[in-house]
This record gives C-alpha cells, structure tokens and sequence, in this order.
C-alpha cells in the first residue's frame, strides 16, 4: 500500500509505503504530515476513499 503526492498539475512529487497489512485509516494522519513538514505544504487538498475519511482523520 503506498500514499501518494501530487501536484496541482497532477504529475507525483512524493509517496510513501506501507506494509500491505496496514490499516489505511490509521496511516492517513502520519502520512499527511510527512509530506506537510517535507514539502512545506501550505493548503492540502484530500482527495481519498471512504476508508481514509473517519471521523477522527476529518477532525
């Protein structure tokens, strides 16, 4: 499983890799913040599947 970014253009800048067995609700948060903090991201726009949208990663 791998979390991907990608520019406004729609081309990749960044992912990540998760080991298949991890829940993608619980690698949101870290992965959002890793790419936050690496590419200094100032607006982020999410675009996910339901499984990465609880209520605890929307707050």
């Amino acid at each position: 499983m791998f979390g991907l970014l990608v520019a406004e253009q729609g081309y990749p800048v960044g992912y990540d890799i998760y080991e298949r067995n991890s829940y993608e609700g619980n690698t949101f948060i870290a992965i959002l913040q890793k790419f936050v903090k690496k590419f200094d991201l100032q607006k982020q726009i999410v675009i996910s599947d339901s499984g990465l949208l609880s209520k605890n990663n929307i707050e």
